[in-house]
């Protein structure tokens, strides 16, 4: 995987809007002698039936434009929908955020693998807090993300519920959760997911829980694994802060179809072997991350994480 460091990475282009099409006309126009109709200017010359622009004289999209980007800016006089005024915060907030962690600075190895539109489960190692924002900065599409409850009071609440967050009780099975993660898979959103449960205490990566197999094959979407090196040099468990100008890396490994990683069997066993599947994936990850930048001990072998 080639280095993606600050001089050689791609910096997301701007989200696309798709063009706003020509108005309807509200009725026929007025007849008039034809030595008399004025000369068609050249847009109503351009536009089709009904006057749509056609295909061949559209705009081109903006180059790095993303499919599934906001609604173009409302004309002067109508109002801001949640939708648009969502996206731009997002965006505004990628921008700060992305420039806040040069500070580490922050590193990625293929984004590339992660679809630009479409449902897709990113499941990932969990090495501190700075883990979600790490992997919403990498990628050019909104990424959405469960986070514990007791996230969710006052300001930092209402904030990271609009950054596409939603709680997940840790201490309890949550239908309503695991209901509202398909339901935003299956409206096409890119999740972020910790299958391990909780923050690593020493920064390797540990057994997960079968739960991740279930939630990829009832959403029926496309796993990414996505392995993060150095966040938890930079902010440990335990440690009330985080310290800058510790390199981190984040890797993104390929998509694989769930479906075909479960085989046969009994649906506990298929869920065991989807998450032993994306396990094994990310170890592989985890080995190739400290060969290129080693700035951890080697983890330990994988046979004394395999106890649960």
């Amino acid at each position: 995987m080639a280095d993606a460091s600050p001089a050689n990475r791609r910096t997301p282009g701007a989200l696309g809007c798709r063009p706003r099409e020509a108005g309807i006309p509200s009725g026929p126009p007025a007849k008039e002698p034809p030595d008399k109709c004025p000369p068609k200017d050249e847009s109503d010359a351009a536009s089709g039936p009904a006057g749509r622009s056609p295909r061949t004289n559209a705009q081109p999209a903006p180059e790095g434009a993303a499919g599934g980007g906001p609604p173009a800016s409302p004309q002067s006089g109508e109002p801001l929908s949640p939708g648009f005024l969502r996206g731009a915060f997002y965006r505004f907030s990628h921008f700060l955020v992305r420039n806040l962690f040069r500070l580490f600075p922050v590193r990625w190895h293929g984004a590339e693998n992660v679809p630009l539109e479409g449902g897709c489960l990113l499941a990932s190692n969990h090495q501190s807090f700075l883990d979600p924002p790490l992997v919403g900065i990498c990628l050019r599409r909104q990424v959405h993300f469960m986070a514990r409850s007791s996230l969710f009071r006052g300001l930092f609440g209402r904030l990271i519920t609009a950054l596409n967050a939603f709680p997940v009780d840790r201490d309890r099975a949550d239908p309503n959760t695991f209901r509202e993660a398909i339901r935003r898979l299956k409206d096409g959103a890119a999740l972020l997911i910790f299958p391990e449960g909780t923050r690593s205490p020493d920064g390797s990566l540990k057994p997960l829980l079968p739960g991740v197999g279930m939630l990829a094959l009832r959403a029926g979407v496309p796993v990414v694994p996505v392995y993060i090196h150095g966040a938890f040099r930079a902010w440990p468990r335990g440690r009330k802060m985080f310290r800058f100008f510790r390199p981190i890396y984040v890797f993104f490994g390929k998509p694989f179809d769930p479906a075909e990683a479960a085989g046969k069997g009994s649906s506990r066993e298929r869920y065991e072997n989807v998450a032993r599947t994306i396990e094994s994936r990310l170890r592989e990850m985890e080995a190739e991350a400290h060969k290129l930048h080693p700035l951890l001990p080697p983890p330990p072998p994988a046979a004394s994480n395999a106890s649960r």
